[in-house]
């Protein structure tokens, strides 16, 4: 074993959130909210979760097992997009999340609010590509990546060429996303990093909807079964580069039948990961069943695109 020669990457935390993984070896994860409401109550305390790893260290499923009602959701949230290191893959792992109302902060200033950074572009057509930065990574796995890369520096980058480089990051890690830039002289540079997730200091959103009584298949709850679903649609930019592959959502499938509160676990991009919840919005479910009664039941769903 060699030690990493780069920090995991984190995203911030709303103030007042204190992660502790333990002796966990954390390569990178999704930031912790504090919910408005909660942090408007005062609400305050610490989640305990635990959490079930993959092969590859992503984790799989998590379960709250202590920690105030109304923290509970944002933990569980975060957790679903945290990646380990492979070792921790083959036991349980336990970490917690203190919540502790922060000071009250000044308003922000007037129209300083950033402006968002533009979308980098897409290939369109052949061009060289002068750099692949990789970053978000340890050293090591960097390395690792970039020796299994299907295009290199030097090389043209086509739209099948960029499709297979985004299916190779993602295969290496669920999480990273490819994009590129075109430079002044007309040549590429590639980048592989994760998606720049913030958390606001006071977020200003509308108050999120009550899932306390949101259930898991197993014991006497029964899972929901499909009974109608629509094909998702390619968007213009996958389908000229024949992008191929499955976004896995998770979601609650209601009393209704009705899939709602979706997150992304594992994204395509291109504008599928959109596609697929707009798909299966329109699929009708037998709801999930508790002693004879429909219930919320949280569900993932795989949505796959194949091109003909």
């Amino acid at each position: 074993m060699f030690p990493l020669a780069a920090a995991p990457r984190f995203a911030n935390d709303s103030p007042g959130v204190t992660v502790n993984v333990a002796s966990s070896h954390l390569v990178h994860r999704a930031p912790v909210s504090y919910p408005a409401e909660a942090r408007a109550n005062g609400i305050e305390g610490t989640v305990v979760a635990q959490l079930r790893l993959d092969s590859n260290g992503e984790v799989a499923d998590a379960a709250i097992l202590s920690g105030p009602q109304e923290l509970r959701k944002t933990v569980l949230e975060s957790v679903l997009a945290w990646h380990f290191e492979k070792s921790d893959a083959a036991t349980p792992q336990t970490i917690s999340v203190r919540f502790v109302k922060p000071a009250a902060l000044p308003p922000p200033a007037p129209n300083a609010s950033p402006l968002p950074a533009a979308p980098r572009p897409q290939p369109a057509a052949a061009r060289k590509i002068r750099q692949i930065i990789i970053n978000d990574l340890p050293d090591d796995m960097r390395n690792s990546l970039r020796s299994t890369l299907p295009v290199h520096e030097g090389e043209d980058l086509t739209p099948a060429g960029y499709a297979a480089a985004a299916q190779t990051a993602r295969s290496f890690d669920s999480h990273l996303q490819l994009s590129v830039r075109r430079n002044a002289d007309d040549t590429f540079t590639m980048f592989i990093d994760l998606p720049v997730t913030t958390v606001a200091a006071n977020p200003a959103a509308p108050q999120e909807a009550d899932e306390s009584d949101v259930m898991h298949v197993g014991k006497d709850v029964t899972a929901p079964q499909l009974i109608s679903k629509v094909e998702p649609e390619y968007t213009e930019e996958a389908r000229a580069a024949k992008y191929q592959g499955t976004v896995l959502l998770s979601t609650v499938i209601g009393a209704d039948g009705r899939a709602t509160n979706f997150k992304v676990i594992r994204s395509l991009g291109m504008g599928l990961d959109e596609k697929a919840i707009e798909a299966v919005e329109k699929w009708q479910f037998r709801p999930g069943m508790k002693a004879g009664a429909p219930v919320k039941v949280q569900a993932q769903i795989e949505v796959n695109f194949r091109t003909l």
